[in-house]
């Protein structure tokens, strides 16, 4: 299950974002819940990323005094299928 805050929750809806969950989307066996998500939710995550047009998808190693693997498997799996979504949608 990959978790991301609704737009409810005062975020930028931006092209990257939705890149990325164009992505989520069309990956077998993986959930996609949009909601409103508390620090104790987020200290249980397996991975943790930002996204934006700049970095793309960031992983983030720490928050606060929790830390996360920026090496998880999954994380790397979407990273390598955006840069492909990227590669087959995008214009020069």
């Amino acid at each position: 299950t990959v978790c991301t805050p609704s737009e409810d929750c005062d975020i930028i809806p931006g092209v990257t974002r939705q890149n990325v969950i164009s992505v989520l989307h069309s990956m077998p066996d993986i959930q996609l819940t949009a909601g409103r998500f508390t620090y104790d939710d987020i200290k249980t995550a397996e991975a943790v990323w930002i996204c934006n047009s700049v970095k793309e998808i960031m992983p983030v190693n720490r928050i606060g005094e929790v830390k996360f693997s920026t090496s998880n498997a999954f994380l790397k799996v979407l990273q390598a299928s955006f840069e492909s979504y990227l590669q087959a949608n995008l214009e020069s």
